[in-house]
């Protein structure tokens, strides 16, 4: 799990447009859940959430010397389930795999799509399994921006990513 610590310290001071770095989202989210009662496994989701834009960071820094870089050619909610596959199970793969279709569905709603009757997709999507926890991964990413308290640290949430990988 001390991978996973090494990458966020290294990589995860890259800012979004809101001028705030994924690290800081991430844990943010985390916190946010965690203080809400969550179980660890949405936790660990919401603390996981930009692993692929992480990832892709860290490719992007080892593949500099390398004329041809394809690190975008995989979505980054796709290139951090199959990384966390190896660790953990569904329950914290699908919510990240899915956030970007929830992330959809919310500005759909916010937005007052009228959209009726919804998509074969959408309607897939709103059965998933996992469709709930990856509302609320998007949920936690959205309030994470607004949350101005200092943030934990990354080694603080170790124990809810032993759990999770435990219960996997």
């Amino acid at each position: 799990m001390h991978w996973l610590v090494e990458l966020y310290e290294k990589f995860g001071n890259q800012k979004d447009q809101e001028g705030v770095s994924l690290s800081e989202r991430a844990l943010r989210s985390a916190m946010l859940a965690e203080r809400e009662g969550h179980d660890s496994a949405l936790i660990t989701a919401c603390l996981l959430q930009d692993l692929g834009k992480i990832l892709r960071l860290a490719e992007k820094a080892h593949l500099r010397q390398w004329e041809e870089d394809d690190t975008d050619s995989i979505p980054d909610e796709l290139r951090a389930s199959q990384a966390l596959s190896k660790l953990f199970g569904l329950q914290i793969t699908e919510p990240i795999r899915l956030q970007a279709k929830a992330a959809d569905y919310f500005w759909n709603l916010d937005n007052g799509s009228d959209t009726w009757p919804p998509s074969p997709e959408e309607e897939r999507f709103v059965r998933h399994p996992y469709f709930e926890r990856a509302l609320m991964v998007v949920h936690y990413r959205e309030r994470s921006t607004e949350e101005k308290q200092t943030v934990p640290s990354f080694r603080s949430f170790l124990p809810h990513l032993e759990i999770s990988r435990r219960n996997s």
